[in-house]
This record gives C-alpha cells, structure tokens and sequence, in this order.
C-alpha cells in the first residue's frame, strides 16, 4: 500500500508518479511516497571532513543536521589549534619581532574558522532551533542510533 512519507496514510499515486495527501494537503513527490507506513529515507554522510566547511554557506544549508554538527566539531578544533597558534605567534612577536606576516596570516585564518563555526550554529539553529554547545562521541553515536531506530519504525495509517 502506497502511504504518505510525513503522515503515513494511504495514497494513491496517479499516472504521472504523484499522489495527494488529504491529510498533508500537498502534492507528493515520488520521493515522498512510502510502503506500508515506512519514513522516508534519510541520506545521513558519516564522512565528514574539515575540507567540507570550505563549501559555501547556500550548500552547507542543504545538508543534513547530523553532517553540520559533525562539521561544526571539526571546525571547533580547528579554531581552538589556530588560535593557540596566533597566540603563539603573537608571543613570539612581541620577543623577538619579525612575525608580522605570520601573525597576520594567523588571524585571517582564525577569522575564518570562527565565522564557519558561526554559519554552522545558525544552520542548526534555523533548522532545529539550537545547536550543541559540546559535541562529543556519544552525542554523535546516539544521533546515529536514533536515525537507525528510526528507519525501522512504521507510521501506523489507521
């Protein structure tokens, strides 16, 4: 039985591959049409790189709440080590001098990690209205059990 992917009662899928929802009142797409009740299927990306944070700030909203807070955790990281770094640097400059360049370099760096991690927490926080101020291995390995639980529960459309 065909069922709505958001509700899940029964649709009925017309020759063009869309069916309406009465209970939704939309229009679904092929994608969102389900069997038996089932949710849809999320596409979750475990592999997340800090080159990711690269993207631009259009594409980043595109993606999934998993892959932002996975993100944002390596773009934390890299904050805390380029800071560390400018503050090094720094001291070394007011010693010895000669590290302007450096030092100059080091704070374009760190303004961009901390505008990254800025885009992030407000993805998140338009997408789920708060983002995690720490993000740990357990936090991310209970998402991903939840969104596996989650795939094996069906909507019941009675």
């Amino acid at each position: 039985m065909n069922t709505c992917g958001y509700c899940g009662i029964e649709v009925h899928v017309k020759k063009n591959g869309l069916a309406y929802c009465t209970f939704c009142e939309m229009d679904l797409f092929k994608e969102d049409i389900q069997e038996n009740g089932q949710r849809k299927w999320l596409k979750i990306n475990t592999n997340v790189l800090l080159s990711d944070a690269k993207q631009s700030t259009s594409a980043l909203m595109e993606k999934d709440s998993y892959f932002l807070i996975s993100l944002l955790r390596l773009v934390r990281a890299e904050r805390k080590q380029v800071y560390n770094l400018m503050r090094l640097v720094n001291r070394g400059n007011r010693l010895q001098g000669g590290f302007e360049a450096s030092l100059s370099d080091v704070k374009a760096d760190y303004q961009f990690w901390k505008r990254k991690a800025y885009v992030l927490e407000n993805i998140l926080r338009e997408q789920s209205c708060v983002f995690p101020v720490r993000i740990t291995d357990q936090l991310l390995s209970t998402m991903l059990d939840q969104i596996e639980q989650d795939k094996h529960k069906t909507m019941d459309s009675n």
